[in-house]
């Protein structure tokens, strides 16, 4: 059933062998290569052909709906086996990384209040100002790190995120209590929904980044996430008044 399912995968592909299945050399341009692409796909190991499959389910998937390049011309079965060990090792270390900075660096949403004021140049009519506690869970001092703190309703439906850089160390074992605003104004929905929202009803999350420890190591999350689009308006520090 499997070199069925990968045959059907590479027939838009075609196949060149030059003997070992690992030397054969994959085409963009031929399809007429089906009826010898599964004698030769049984050659390989049974973890060999799920790599193969896997590559090109992913290669074909990332071609069709991102755009991609597609299978290279000239890759061979071998590279394609070694692209996709590749791939997956590091998608595996990065879901590592992920977890280890996700549990190093946790926060908590201690205050969200709204802070009146005149109208400003920019328009601020006032600001929403938030106070979290971060804290250092691992066994390392930090030197610094970044950040996303998203707002959300009940739903989970995103009101606002806000990227945010903090240099002033952490640490292990220890917490830090950031404060940073958002200016306000009426014509702003996002602002607008972040100023009305129950308290009850709001969601705080908190995402790190990218974390460097004392030692001058660091931890990442994937570089798509890090270059994720987000307009960085969140004003740090700020004074909140009393309540």
């Amino acid at each position: 059933m499997l070199s069925v399912t990968i045959v059907a995968l590479a027939l838009a592909y075609g196949i060149y062998t030059l003997g070992d299945p690992r030397r054969t050399r994959i085409s963009a341009n031929e399809k007429n290569w089906g009826e010898k692409l599964d004698p030769l796909i049984k050659k390989l190991s049974t973890e060999e052909q799920k790599l193969f499959g896997r590559y090109l389910r992913r290669t074909m998937l990332d071609e069709a709906f991102t755009g991609g390049d597609g299978v290279r011309k000239g890759l061979t079965v071998g590279e394609a086996i070694l692209s996709e060990q590749r791939f997956e090792l590091a998608q595996t270390n990065e879901r590592a990384e992920t977890t280890k900075l996700k549990s190093t660096l946790t926060a908590t949403l201690k205050d969200k209040r709204f802070v009146p004021s005149e109208q400003s140049a920019n328009g601020d009519e006032g600001e929403i100002a938030v106070q979290f506690v971060c804290r250092n869970e691992g066994k390392e001092d930090i030197a610094g790190f970044k950040a996303i703190i998203s707002f959300a309703n009940s739903t989970g439906d995103v009101i606002r995120e806000e990227r945010i850089n903090h240099n002033k160390g952490l640490p292990a074992g220890k917490s830090v209590t950031c404060t940073g605003s958002v200016g306000y104004h009426r014509s702003d929905e996002t602002s607008e929904r972040l100023r009305s929202i129950d308290p009850s009803s709001l969601r705080f999350s908190f995402t790190p980044q990218a974390i460097v420890f004392a030692d001058g190591t660091t931890l990442q999350a994937p570089y798509e996430e890090r270059m994720r689009k987000i307009q960085p308006r969140l004003r740090l520090p700020v004074a909140l008044p009393s309540p």
